[in-house]
C-alpha cells in the first residue's frame, strides 16, 4: 500500500491522527483531528508542535 492510500484511509477514520517529523513539525493532520482540536489542517501543517496545543511532543517526537 502506498503513502497516498494510507493518508486517504486516515482522512476517513473517526479518530484524530497527526504526524510530526524529526523537527517536531506537523506534516499531516486528519479531518477528525480538526474536529477534536478546532484547528484546520492547512493552518497547522508545517508548524512546530510547540507553536500550538501539542506541547506534549518531546524532541524525540513522542
Amino acid at each position: 500500500m502506498n503513502l497516498d492510500r494510507y493518508l486517504a484511509w486516515f482522512d476517513h477514520v473517526e479518530i484524530g491522527v497527526y504526524f510530526v517529523d524529526c523537527d517536531r513539525k506537523i506534516r499531516y493532520f486528519n479531518q477528525a483531528a480538526e474536529t477534536i482540536t478546532g484547528f484546520l489542517a492547512h493552518d497547522v501543517t508545517g508548524t512546530h508542535c510547540q507553536d500550538n496545543l501539542f506541547n506534549h511532543v518531546s524532541e524525540a517526537g513522542v
